[in-house]
């Protein structure tokens, strides 16, 4: 191939200024390369992409030797080598991944406590047992739908454990029916408590948690409603001990205890956690026991269903 005049001019004033304005690479030591510092600006401890003969690069800048104008970087990918000319630079930019752990399901994952309100339904049912006949089952009253509501508070210790805390009223009902015609005898039981009930939860999944504690309670109403063949009696008050002594042999234990052992799930909205769940209460006592060698006690068994909003 052969050069007009004109054209090598050309050639050798674009060969002027890439001698003129790039900036070379003076040597290649296995991972470590000096790159000229004429009319070149690098920050050490930053890592750049650089382009030259040998394609792109990526380096890492460790010192600005003044004395010998040049730079000392590692070779971090790509291949670069000796009297190579750079002709492009760039800053790599790292993003640094956030890593958000969710405090057991939070919204703000910044957040550890939270407090809201509850409310739900309930079912209680009884039966009465011969404790002195292998606990022989007497008689057993049908449960009936009450309600709950309280406030609740809920403390996060990391994305898998958290501690709640609840305060409620609850409303319960159990309703009997025996005999027929004359004979015919209905009772309606209608019971309120209030209880305080710690639990640990457990979400073994953000969506999914299971849930165990203690609940106390006390009696705030007992009262019981008879209607015996059509004609309906007074009703009864059974917080008051004298009453029930007298004429039943028995005492309401006012103050109680359960174990509550639930699942659950959670679900984040924009502003709050909703967690609907159902609970089993064990109870670690009778509702009522006999007095003065009454072998009869009254136990129970009670279920809730609950939707706990925590802000």
């Amino acid at each position: 191939m052969f050069y007009s005049r004109g054209d090598m001019k050309i050639l050798l004033i674009l060969l002027i200024s890439l001698a003129s304005f790039s900036q070379e690479i003076l040597e290649v030591r296995g991972e470590n390369v000096f790159i000229s510092n004429r009319d070149l600006e690098l920050t050490p401890g930053k890592k750049y992409i650089i382009e030259t003969q040998s394609g792109p690069a990526e380096i890492g800048v460790y010192k600005n030797s003044d004395k010998s104008n040049g730079y000392v970087a590692k070779v971090l990918s790509g291949n670069i080598n000796k009297a190579d000319y750079i002709s492009k630079v760039m800053v790599k930019t790292t993003k640094t991944k956030t890593t958000t752990r969710t405090k057991y399901r939070t919204v703000n994952r910044n957040k550890n406590f939270y407090w809201g309100a509850h409310l739900g339904v309930n079912s209680l049912s009884t039966e009465i047992i011969d404790t002195s006949n292998n606990d022989q089952v007497i008689s057993e009253t049908d449960s009936s739908l009450g309600f709950q509501l309280g406030l609740n508070a809920q403390y996060y210790f990391n994305s898998k454990w958290a501690l709640n805390a609840k305060i409620s009223y609850n409303s319960l009902r159990t309703s009997a029916e025996t005999g027929s015609g004359v004979s015919r005898v209905e009772e309606e039981t209608a019971i309120s408590t209030v209880t305080i009930q710690p639990q640990i939860k457990f979400y073994p999944i953000d969506q999914l948690f299971v849930q165990l504690g203690l609940r106390a309670g006390f009696f705030t109403g007992f009262t019981v409603n008879e209607d015996q063949g059509g004609v309906s009696l007074p009703e009864e008050d059974w917080l008051d001990d004298t009453f029930v002594e007298s004429n039943y042999g028995a005492r309401v234990n006012k103050f109680g205890l359960d174990i509550p052992l639930g699942v659950g799930g959670s679900f984040k909205l924009e502003s709050m956690i909703i967690e609907p769940n159902i609970t089993f209460y064990i109870p670690l006592g009778p509702l009522v026991e006999g007095v003065q060698g009454n072998p009869l006690e009254v136990n129970y068994t009670n279920f809730a269903f609950n939707i706990d909003f925590l802000f």
